[in-house]
Order: C-alpha cells, then structure tokens, then sequence
C-alpha cells in the first residue's frame, strides 16, 4: 500500500513542480520585449477568411468591415450561415461577404460548419491560407496580413492574440477577462519568446491550405480548435503565435450567458485533456520532441481556478505532514506549491492586469475556484457533449 502511495505522490508532485516551472517560463517570457512580426500591412499570398456564423446578426457586419478593409482584391471572405433561424444571411451579403448556407439539424456545430466552407472553397480556386474568425470577432488593423505572412513564411498554423473583454462592469466579469487574458496573450505571448508552441483557440487562426484540406474538420466536438491543433502537432506541425495579430471580442453579456460559455470551454478541455494528453506526452518522449513535450505540459496545465485549488491542497497536505513528522523530500517541494502558484499570479496581474481588474477584484478568483470546481463536478456527472451556442443580446431584443 506505502509503495502505492509514494509512486502516486511522486508522480502528483512531478506534474505540479513542470507544470510551474512552465508557468513560470510563460509569465518571465511575456516581461520580454516582442521579437515577433512586425508592422507588416500587406500580403502577396492568396487567403481566403472563413467565417461561422449562427444567428449573429447583431454583429456580424462589424466583423465582416473589419476583415474586408484588410483583403487583397484576389482575396476571399466566406461567411456560412449556419442553421441560422435569423438574418445572418442577408445581413452577411449585403455588407459584402460571399455568403453561403448550411442547414443540417442533426449535424450541428461549428466544426461542420468549417468544414463546410473548406468544402466549398475546395470546388474552385483554391488560396495559399486560411484563417477562421469568429463572426462575434473583431479583426485589429494588420491582422490578416500578419497571419497570412507568417503562415506563408514558416508552412505552419498560426494563432491570433485573441482577447476577451468584459461587456459587463462586474467584478466577476472583469476578473473573466482577465484570466482570458493570461489564456490568450500572456502565456502563449510569454512562451513564444522561447520558440515554445501554443494551441489554436478557435478564431484569428490561420493555416496552410495543404494542411488544412486534409484535416477533418467536420465534427461536434465542442473543442474542435484543441483537436485541431494537437492533431497538426502530432504530424510535426505545432502552432505559431503571433502577438501582433489581434482579434478582440465580448463575454456575453448576461451571467447565464457567461456561465454557458465557460461550461462549453471547461467540458471541451477536460475531455480533449483525457484523451489526447497521453498521446502528447508518449508521442514527445518517444521522438524526444521538445516543442511536442512543452505543448504537452502547456496542455496539462488546467484552468487557473482550478489550478489554484490543486496548489493549496497539495500545499496544505504537505504542511500537515511536516507538521506530524511524516515530511520527506516531496512534502518540502510541495509545500511551495500554492504560495509559487500566488506569486505568479500577483507578478501577472501586476505587469497585465492592473487596468483590468483591482486588487479586491483579484481575490474574486477564490470564487472563481468554486465555480472551477463545480464545473468539474459537473463534467464527470453531466459532460456536456453537443456543441451549445452563446446567448446574446441581440437573443432577447425583440
């Protein structure tokens, strides 16, 4: 039984000290001055902009004007209008896009939707890139041009800095947005100083067209970017981050709203975290692939609430153990745990996060933990599997 034990804490400690370490690699990186892409405002390849679209026609023409002022004229902007119960459609051709519908009941999600436009792509001319964004997404000046020309440059995918802001002025909701912010600049910003790849994160991602015509894209996964992006890596593809090419949108604007994104994200994540995390790992340590095993460790590293929980219990453990005299070696490691945890935290929000949240907002993320927590409870009793759209305002107005 002991031995049982000891093997299970050693491998406990083991993945909490690298997945720290890695945090701590991120958080130092992102203080680094930006060697990345450039001011580059022009492209020479040919792109096309596929865009997925259900039921967003309170936004979608400022999404589609942002990424038109940015294409070539042999350039492409594919809306599909997916199952779509509103205008999405006519909304998307009058503003100018090439609009096409897709309407199937029993395959529903966005990763039908994709594959879709690839399809549709696929029956003509066919460009150098392709770059997904989201149709609640705003596309920053130079976005396109830089995704297109690092994507051309390397043969590799390529994921956007993309941001989430509070439409809310809530405690809870800046604090979303500030976590978001460490999920899709902070650590994949800090890491990209060291070469280290990042995961794709579902819109502002661009690939070669001859990597993605060959990828399956049409399923209802609910993470269909992770997926994405482990199964490119896996091939010897792992993805690119550009910090220059920004894409920015809202939280929904309601807590339900807010609470049924999260629960799609957390799902999504705990089930591609169960199957493809081994893979990762036996596929990095059996072709000693550096870039594969910090993509593995990244992918390991669970959502900072929860993250949170798992450092003060292992911190806690270990101080009673020392206490009662039982501590070896891996008490006196673990025990750092939780204060590490906190201290990176405090260096992040201090350096990113101080115009996003306060410091009394910041202790919200204990509330934040619960919730984690709860949402864990909830994927091992009731995983959600069906891809489920965000509520938005527009959904309530008459």
């Amino acid at each position: 039984m002991y031995p049982l034990l000891t093997a299970v804490a050693v491998i406990c400690v083991s993945i909490v000290t690298l997945q720290l370490i890695f945090l701590a690699i991120q958080v130092g990186g992102s203080l680094l001055p930006d060697n990345g892409v450039g001011e580059d405002a022009t492209h020479q390849a040919n792109c096309a902009v596929v865009m997925p679209a259900h039921n967003e026609r309170g936004g979608i023409a400022h999404a589609i004007k942002a990424i038109q002022s940015q294409l070539n004229p042999t350039d492409r902007l594919i809306v599909v209008a997916d199952n779509c119960s509103d205008e999405t459609a006519q909304i998307a051709a009058s503003a100018g896009a090439e609009t096409i519908e897709r309407t199937d009941q029993v395959h529903v999600g966005k990763g039908y939707a994709l594959d879709f436009g690839i399809k549709y792509i696929e029956s003509g001319a066919v460009p150098d890139v392709i770059i997904f964004m989201d149709s609640d997404c705003i596309a920053a000046p130079g976005c396109v041009s830089r995704l297109v020309n690092l994507v051309t440059g390397s043969g590799r995918p390529v994921q956007g800095r993309y941001l989430i802001h509070a439409s809310i002025q809530t405690a809870a909701a800046r604090a979303a947005e500030f976590t978001y912010k460490i999920k899709g600049a902070v650590r994949p910003g800090g890491g990209a100083r060291f070469g280290i790849p990042c995961m794709l994160m579902g819109t502002a991602m661009a690939l070669p067209w001859n990597l993605i015509r060959r990828s399956n894209l049409a399923t209802g996964s609910i993470t269909e970017d992770l997926r994405l992006a482990i199964e490119l890596s896996l091939q010897g593809f792992p993805t690119l981050f550009c910090s220059n090419a920004r894409c920015d949108s809202d939280f929904p604007e309601s807590e339900s709203g807010m609470a049924t994104q999260q629960t799609r994200w957390q799902h999504g994540y705990f089930s591609s975290l169960v199957e493809y995390a081994p893979k990762l790992f036996l596929k990095a340590l059996s072709s000693a692939d550096f870039r594969l095993l910090a993509l593995a460790i990244d992918f390991s590293i669970p959502p900072l609430g929860l993250m949170l929980a798992i450092t003060a219990l292992m911190s806690g453990l270990a101080s009673v153990a020392i206490l009662v005299g039982a501590g070896g070696v891996l008490a006196k490691i673990a025990i750092t745990f939780f204060p590490a945890f906190v201290l990176l935290i405090l260096l992040t929000w201090f350096f990113h996060g101080r115009d996003i949240v306060s410091g009394r907002d910041l202790l919200l993320s204990f509330k934040q933990v619960m919730k984690t927590i709860s949402m864990l409870w909830s994927f091992i009793t009731r995983p959600q599997q069906k891809w489920v759209r965000t509520e938005r305002r527009e959904d309530n107005s008459g």
